[in-house]
C-alpha cells in the first residue's frame, strides 16, 4: 500500500485529501488465490488475485458481463466493492477523484499501458461519474 506515493506496507493512518494506492501482486503458482483486506471506517473489501483463466471455453457469452467493459465477472466484482468504498466520499472529492482518474486514463493511454489496467479505471470513472449525476 502506498500513501501519496510512500510505500507504507501494511497499513497507515491517512488524513483528508491524501492518495491512496494498493498493489496487490498475484502468485507466482497457477491458480493460487492472493488475498487482501481493505478497511476504511467501519466499510471493508476483500480483494482476490488469481491467475486462473477467465473462459470457460465453453463459446457461451455469459463471460461478457458488460458490453462496454472487457473485464471478468470477478474484476467486476472486486471494482464494486472498491467502488463501495470509495463512494462514502464527499462530492467535492469525488470530483478530484473524477478528474485524477481521468488524467491517470489519458497517461496509460498515452504511454500503450496495459488495456486490462485502463479498462479497470474507465470502469471505476465510470461509476463515479454515475454517482456525481
Amino acid at each position: 500500500m502506498f500513501v501519496n506515493g510512500i510505500d507504507v506496507n501494511e497499513r497507515a493512518l491517512v488524513q483528508n485529501g491524501d492518495v491512496i494506492y494498493i498493489e496487490l501482486e498475484s502468485s507466482d503458482e497457477y491458480d493460487e488465490v492472493t488475498t487482501s483486506t481493505l478497511t476504511i471506517n467501519d466499510k471493508t473489501a476483500t480483494f482476490k488475485l488469481t491467475t486462473e483463466n477467465n473462459d470457460d471455453d465453453d463459446d457461451d457469452d455469459d463471460d461478457d458481463n458488460d458490453d462496454d467493459y472487457n473485464l471478468s465477472d470477478n474484476e467486476i466484482d472486486e471494482l464494486e466493492q472498491t467502488y463501495e468504498l470509495i463512494s462514502i466520499l464527499d462530492s467535492s472529492l469525488k470530483l478530484k477523484f473524477k478528474e485524477m482518474l481521468e488524467d491517470k486514463i489519458d497517461e496509460l493511454e498515452k504511454e500503450d499501458a496495459d488495456e486490462d489496467e485502463i479498462e479497470k479505471l474507465r470502469y471505476i470513472y465510470d461509476r463515479v461519474v454515475e454517482d456525481i449525476n
